[in-house]
């Protein structure tokens, strides 16, 4: 009985702390999500990172590599080196003399073949850029996702505090009605306080209630990243959330599985793995054959002929060059080579056994949840059916009420049954929309 004396406190505290609030839709807060998430923060700047290192990549199949260089001496002779230098006819001894040297080079260097190795590292570059889009693409719809649960569950547990308030004062009349009749020793102990003991339960299932509804809001919030809770009340109903999923009659298994290995973050990865390892595996295999560099040289000194007496001169002169190489080891037998191109190809059949066994698993949780959905579609029908049938039990009732046919507490209990089955429509709604949501999920957006 104290808590009917606290419940209009906290309706009244609830009321006010929205009284200043901004109101959003589901559009809004998923946008909010997205922009406050973390890892979608750190997937933008790793992606840009694989853009770089794809460009980079691309970049070393053509680029030759450009040095630019010099260096200075210089050398200084004392008394003990002596040089003889001809001054016309003469010859004369010269001491404490230096000799100096400047050069300047200029070097392009490029590798034109080394087994496809620079293309292979681009393919696998390439393919990493993909997948880290996908993987920011799942991001995006794993938030969709759990925002879409968390969102519409905060409307279904707000309607059902507001049935168990209804069913609380209900508890409380039962519960007035039953202290008279035991006054007048009408019923027994044993049934009074079980009509107590009815109105405690219901008391606790309405703090339950709140309880849930509360943490379900901080769970929210959190998915949005932001800190006050009081800061945005939900102007959307449950019957809004079919309006956010792209509900499609095509849910035939294989053809979602088809969809779902395309888009599937986890196939995806497996995918990448056995690629990547195919791509090592030829490198492996290329690197038998010969490699083969090119390069041109441009070389510039400055320097002082120590023959002859301050005289010095600029020599430039040009080189190209042409090499190639065969690692000879790797065409014998059971070689280093021959080794690695093995375990590569046991680390193709893990991977192709993975995707496999990855793949199978994907097609059982489709059908279970194909189950799901079925279920609950049929559910929903059930909870409409329902609901139409309270409906008009409420509107008989409140014409027998208006001619005082029934008490008023007969009217709230035919008022409850209607309002259960609200509540139960609306959970049936969510719950379907849910499950087809799950299957979207699964396909990446694109069922």
């Amino acid at each position: 009985m104290k808590f009917l004396y606290l419940l209009p406190i906290f309706i009244f505290t609830l009321n006010i702390s929205f009284i200043y609030s901004e109101a959003i839709d589901f559009n809004k807060v998923l946008r909010m999500a997205i922009q406050n998430n973390s890892d979608i923060q750190k997937l933008e700047r790793e992606l840009k990172i694989r853009k770089l290192q794809r460009d980079q990549s691309f970049l070393n199949l053509f680029y030759p590599s450009v040095t630019l260089g010099g260096n200075a001496s210089y050398q200084f002779y004392t008394n003990e080196n002596i040089i003889k230098v001809r001054q016309g006819s003469e010859e004369v001894e010269i001491t404490n003399y230096y000799n100096d040297n400047y050069s300047f080079y200029l070097k392009f260097s490029k590798t034109l073949f080394s087994g496809f190795k620079n293309y292979n590292d681009y393919r696998t570059k390439e393919f990493s850029l993909k997948l880290k889009e996908k993987e920011l693409q799942d991001k995006k719809e794993e938030i969709k996702f759990n925002l879409l649960s968390s969102y519409f569950k905060i409307t279904i547990l707000s309607q059902n505090i507001n049935l168990l308030k209804l069913q609380l004062e209900v508890a409380s009349n039962q519960l007035e009605e039953a202290k008279e009749k035991f006054n007048l020793k009408r019923i027994t102990l044993m049934d009074f306080n079980q009509t107590n003991l009815n109105y405690q339960q219901t008391e606790l299932k309405l703090l339950t209630a709140i309880n849930d509804y509360e943490k379900e809001k901080l769970n929210l919030f959190k998915i949005i990243g932001i800190e006050d809770i009081n800061e945005f009340v939900i102007i959307d109903s449950i019957e809004n959330m079919e309006s956010y999923v792209k509900i499609t009659s095509n849910l035939n298994p294989n053809d979602i599985l088809a969809i779902a290995i395309s888009n599937d973050i986890n196939y995806l990865t497996y995918e990448y793995n056995l690629i990547s390892e195919q791509l090592n595996k030829n490198t492996l295999e290329w690197s038998r054959l010969p490699s083969i560099s090119a390069g041109v040289d441009y070389k510039y000194n400055y320097e002082k002929d120590p023959s002859k007496i301050n005289i010095r001169s600029w020599q430039g002169n040009w080189s190209i060059s042409l090499s190639f190489s065969i690692p000879i080891d790797s065409l014998f037998p059971d070689s280093s080579i021959d080794s690695q191109i093995k375990q590569s190809e046991e680390n193709i059949n893990i991977a192709k056994v993975e995707m496999e066994s990855y793949k199978k698993s994907l097609l059982n949780t489709i059908k279970t949840y194909l189950l799901e959905v079925e279920y609950n579609k049929k559910s929903l029908e059930i909870q409409k059916s329902n609901l139409n049938l309270t409906q008009e039990n409420l509107n008989l009732a409140r014409k027998q009420l208006e001619l005082g046919r029934i008490t008023k507490n007969d009217f709230l209990k035919i008022e409850l049954e209607y309002l259960q089955a609200k509540y139960e429509l609306a959970n049936a709604i969510y719950n379907y929309i849910l499950s087809v949501a799950k299957i979207i999920r699964l396909t990446g957006g694109n069922l």
